[in-house]
């Protein structure tokens, strides 16, 4: 077997990120969107996944802080999807930038904070209005505009973290899946840790998955010694630790939560490491779980083990997920120009029953009944495919078997 065209048939390695034929490197563009609700134009920062096509529906993660996180998140989605052995699904990532960050990224006002800036103050407690901007007018903005899939992620770094979390526990259903990169738990004394403490997640009809990425104060740092640091700044971490003790060891019904804290990395260069653990903490359900014995052993049902992934990923999204009827059939070709005959033929079965409706589906397992000189069946599914679609090739091929 030649195992570097296998790689190549389960990989589908692609170039992504930037246009053939320009010198210019392209990984997104920007867009705007006027909102009537902040009564302001609010730039947009786009990715599409590398082959967009309007046939196929995409998950959306929104970023809050666009400016400064668009290029992580949007590199390690395009990064963990761009073979068949993803590690998450292609999606749309939508960059929401700033305009006034201290009013969109707080829900309410402290009434006193010795060291917050005043400015700081007056500005705050602008959050809701900024959620009621995503979901009634981003959302429809962005869904009108791309084919999106009904899965939504939500991302926020510090304040934005914050944000995320406020998010979680006053429009939960908003989004699927939610992660927060060092939020800024302490903001009005840690009220966020009480609202967890009395958030009833039985009231959401779904699961939604949160995973929170902690740095430390000072890289190397443990989380003992930020506690005892005597600068004041370690008070931040104290209510973030708290909380994440609460969610660690009293599980809430209705969210899955996972998190990880980050020794050696700060406030600042911890976004991008929970950024990607984040992505793929959230989307555990959609790893290939095919081994190298399922893809060379001929005895090995390798049909059934991909029918299992994509049936757990259809759970894991709430949406039905298809594998690429082009990927079977090439894999099914491919066993069959091996002469692995078995294994060929659970592939061609599993794409018919995957697309029935497909020509190209009846056509090629017509061909995997000529090699095996079994003709009644060949003809039988080359008549079926030409009742769907009329092709000439296929047309052709039973006319041969027909006239022998």
């Amino acid at each position: 077997m030649n195992k570097y065209i296998l790689i190549v048939l389960f990989s589908s390695l692609s170039v992504f990120g930037y246009a053939q034929n320009q010198k210019d490197i392209v990984f997104g563009k920007f867009d705007s969107i006027d909102s009537k609700i902040l009564n302001e134009q609010r730039p947009l920062m786009i990715y599409l996944p590398n082959g967009y096509s309007i046939n196929k529906s995409y998950p959306v993660v929104y970023l809050l802080d666009g400016y400064a996180n668009y290029h992580n998140m949007s590199t390690i989605v395009a990064h963990l999807s761009w073979t068949n052995d993803k590690i998450c699904p292609e999606m749309i990532v939508v960059g929401i930038p700033n305009t006034n960050r201290n009013r969109d990224l707080t829900p309410y006002k402290p009434s006193f904070d010795p060291h917050m800036p005043q400015y700081m103050l007056e500005e705050s407690g602008g959050g809701e209005e900024f959620i009621s901007f995503i979901e009634k007018e981003l959302m429809p903005y962005i869904e009108s505009k791309f084919s999106t899939a009904p899965y939504r992620v939500l991302f926020g770094a510090s304040l934005g973290g914050f944000m995320v979390l406020h998010t979680l526990l006053h429009h939960t259903e908003l989004f699927n899946a939610y992660i927060a990169t060092d939020p800024t738990t302490d903001w009005v004394k840690g009220r966020i840790l009480r609202e967890f403490k009395d958030f009833n997640s039985t009231k959401t009809s779904d699961k939604v998955d949160l995973f929170i990425g902690m740095g430390s104060f000072n890289i190397g740092q443990d989380k003992k010694e930020i506690i005892a640091d005597p600068s004041h700044w370690s008070e931040n971490y104290e209510p973030l630790f708290d909380l994440d003790e609460f969610l660690t060891t009293s599980p809430q019904n209705n969210i899955n939560y996972s998190s990880k804290f980050y020794k050696n990395e700060n406030h600042f260069s911890v976004r991008l490491l929970a950024a990607y653990d984040g992505i793929r903490s959230v989307f555990d359900f959609y790893t290939v779980d095919i081994t190298a014995s399922d893809r060379e052993n001929p005895e090995a049902n390798l049909a059934e083990k991909i029918r299992r992934l994509y049936d757990r990923r259809t759970k894991g999204l709430g949406y039905k997920v298809k594998p690429e009827e082009n990927y079977i059939n090439d894999l099914a070709k491919y066993y069959l120009s091996l002469q692995h005959f078995e294994k060929a033929r659970q592939l061609f079965e599993l794409n018919v029953n995957i697309y029935p409706n497909s020509s190209g589906v009846y056509d090629s397992i017509g061909d995997y009944y000529v090699a095996l000189n079994e003709n009644e069946k060949a003809i039988e599914n080359y008549k079926k495919a030409l009742s769907i679609t009329e092709i000439e090739s296929t047309r052709n091929k039973l006319n041969k078997i027909q006239n022998k």
